[in-house]
């Protein structure tokens, strides 16, 4: 019998599904960011190329595609899409404007005309239901 090597990789299947995911998910980034992903991972530009567009040194849009890709893949942010709908109005905007848009709670707070102590409240309450949520699933 052939042993057959597996370097950890996933396949062509599970990367194309993954990819599928991001662009699907990425509907719910800040415009900018959701911009970004697009020209990567939809029109097939290069990051040197987009950073050359955006005149920014290539290591910074790579950072950057990087923490995007990492932010969605976080539960936090799965979990806002997904249940967002049965959260309390106040706490859905907070976590679309912090968890998926990665907006300060500052910034969050001022745009919501909120206290920064009412947006803290709110993302802990996220937090809170996405580790139950985790704890859940794990039984």
């Amino acid at each position: 019998m052939e042993k057959v090597k597996n370097s950890g990789r996933p396949d062509r299947r599970q990367r194309r599904a993954d990819l599928e995911q991001v662009l699907t998910l990425s509907a719910h980034l800040a415009p900018e960011e959701r911009v970004l992903i697009d020209q990567i991972y939809r029109e097939g530009l290069s990051i040197a190329n987009v950073a050359r567009l955006r005149g920014r040194p290539a290591s910074t849009v790579r950072t950057q595609v990087q923490g995007l890709i990492r932010r969605i893949h976080s539960p936090a942010f799965w979990y806002v899409v997904s249940h967002g709908d049965l959260l309390p109005k106040p706490t859905r905007t907070v976590g679309q404007m912090v968890i998926c848009q990665g907006m300060s709670q500052r910034a969050a707070a001022i745009r919501m005309r909120m206290s920064l102590h009412a947006v803290r409240k709110h993302v802990q309450t996220i937090q809170a239901l996405v580790s139950l949520h985790a704890a859940a699933m794990s039984e």
